[in-house]
């Protein structure tokens, strides 16, 4: 069970998967609606699109004249877009924070990248939550949970970008690759239901304030 699982999870990686990049342009952030067709295309479920439209704020403030038209538009939009997702392929870009915290011993440098949850939220698993017309969803990553350690083998080369400061909060932005959706249920964290979609690490990246990528970590490169 998802709530069972142990959360304290150290994940230690070669250099080998990561790689150091020249500052570069970060990826575009998935929307709420890019999650919520990962959740229902993983599970082999076809959304409600009607629904989603008829809730959406947009349908609402059109005058009621135009929304046949409306309708049909979005329809369209929605089931192209919905057919053409592969789940296989589909990676999904989130915006979060970590703190950095540097090992600069020579023999065995390290990088640790610690994820903070809310007060609120102690004891439970370490979830990014989104809303999709008036629907909860939340991307869990075990890797992820509460920290990911990268371990880089001794060297002159071997040596982190001087930008990036010990104990510093930095924004990172994860790439997550869909696995499986958790149909059964909605999991219950406060008074919220939410439906995990349970995803594994492709990527991440740790970026400047303005959004320019300092390191990169990519899981298909080993």
């Amino acid at each position: 069970m998802l709530m069972n699982k142990v959360f304290r999870l150290l994940f230690v990686l070669p250099l080998a998967v990561f790689v150091l990049f020249a500052v570069q342009p970060a990826l575009a952030q998935s929307s709420a609606e890019d999650v919520a067709m990962a959740f229902y295309k993983t599970g082999g479920i076809t959304p409600k699109f009607r629904s989603w439209i008829k809730n959406s704020e947009t349908y609402q403030n059109t005058q009621p004249a135009r929304r046949l038209r409306h309708m049909e538009s979005e329809l369209e939009r929605l089931r192209t877009k919905f057919a053409a997702l592969d789940p296989a392929r589909k990676t999904l870009s989130i915006e979060t924070e970590g703190t950095v915290i540097l090992d600069q011993d020579p023999q065995s440098p390290g990088l640790t990248l610690r994820f903070e949850r809310p007060a609120t939220s102690a004891g439970l698993p370490l979830i990014f939550p989104y809303e999709n017309k008036g629907t909860s969803f939340g991307l869990y990553a075990q890797e992820l949970d509460p920290e990911i350690i990268f371990h880089l083998p001794a060297g002159p080369d071997r040596t982190f970008d001087a930008r990036l400061k010990n104990d510093r909060t930095y924004p990172v932005r994860l790439i997550l690759k869909p696995v499986q959706s958790r149909t059964e249920a909605p999991v219950g964290i406060g008074k919220n239901a939410i439906w995990i979609l349970e995803t594994d690490l492709a990527g991440l990246t740790i970026e400047t304030e303005t959004g320019l990528v300092l390191w990169r970590y990519d899981a298909s490169i080993r």
